[in-house]
């Protein structure tokens, strides 16, 4: 492709073409192009890359942003570009500042059925959700107890133990462990 002999804008001239700047309070609308609500400029060469504008403004104003950190909006505008509505802090309190479901979940302080979210009252699931005590153990309860297992075992002191409020068979437990061993030992023969 030939030349033009043209210099290409310098990209700081590019992103304040395309600012809309207000007061110091003010949200700086970004006139630009859009991706899922955040402003986007061209980074400049012929390769098609691009910069969140946000990310570039805060660069301009306070320099690069700090290592694992990323920017939130505290005015909740994606679209503004104000550095002085940019402050850089970590992933998770960035997602829990926002309007998502992990935030809205993280400021409850009562579950569904009103007990309080308290260390004593809340365990944390594998998964890393709070789960009520209270209403866990409502849930146990409210089982119907079941007097023999599902091959007709019975729940008694000699052939059960209890995992989590729940009965377990002994019987059942040492016949799947028997039967995983056999196949173990076949496999390896």
């Amino acid at each position: 492709m030939p030349r033009t002999g043209r210099r290409p804008t310098p990209m700081h001239v590019r992103f304040w073409q395309k600012v809309e700047v207000r007061g110091p309070v003010e949200c700086w609308r970004w006139r630009g192009a859009l991706a899922g609500g955040y402003g986007q400029i061209g980074a400049g060469g012929t390769h098609g890359l691009v910069m969140l504008a946000h990310r570039y403004a805060y660069e301009q104003a306070h320099g690069a942003i700090p290592e694992g950190l990323s920017l939130d909006h505290v005015c909740r505008n994606t679209w503004c570009v104000n550095p002085a509505h940019l402050e850089a802090v970590t992933h998770r309190e960035n997602v829990l500042r926002g309007i998502g479901p992990t935030a809205a979940n993280a400021r409850k302080t009562h579950c569904r059925r009103g007990h309080p979210f308290t260390p004593e009252n809340t365990r944390i699931s594998v998964s890393g959700s709070r789960i009520c005590r209270a209403c866990d153990e409502l849930r146990l309860a409210s089982r119907p107890k079941a007097s023999h297992c599902k091959r007709g075992h019975p729940y008694n002191d000699e052939h059960s133990y209890i995992v989590n409020g729940r009965p377990r068979c002994r019987t059942c437990q040492r016949e799947m462990r028997l039967t995983y061993h056999r196949h173990r030992k076949a496999g390896a023969a």
